[in-house]
């Protein structure tokens, strides 16, 4: 799928693929290039910031272990929660992710917890 974006003040249009690339019959998408790019930015940074303060830097990769894969969830859950007449009638799909559905603010909520909590 071909997505047009244009900046009509700057005179700039592109047409750029949704999927990056390709992994067998697995699509690798854009939007999650870029987030996982941001991940891995912020933990450059918290891992900068933890040494500069006198922290240990284990304590930061041992929150980030555990905040991705609940993110993760809490982005989906976020998604169902608000969707649910998507998936009434067959269950199983709540957990096909392949067919989008995930939600930043769910994702925050839970990296939120698990780092008050931590």
């Amino acid at each position: 799928m071909i997505n047009n974006i244009s900046f009509p003040n700057l005179g700039l249009d592109f047409s750029i693929n949704r999927a990056a690339f390709s992994i067998g019959n697995v699509n690798i998408y854009w939007y999650g290039l870029i987030i996982a790019l941001g991940m891995i930015i912020a933990l450059a940074y918290g891992i900068r910031e933890f040494k500069r303060c006198g922290l240990k830097q284990d304590d930061l990769l041992n929150m980030f272990l555990i905040c991705v894969p609940v993110a993760i969830i809490c982005a989906r859950l976020y998604y169902v929660i608000f969707s649910f007449d998507q998936y009434r009638d067959n269950l199983l799909s709540i957990f096909d992710i392949r067919n989008g559905g995930i939600a930043v603010y769910g994702s925050l909520i839970g990296a939120g917890i698990v780092v008050l909590v931590y």
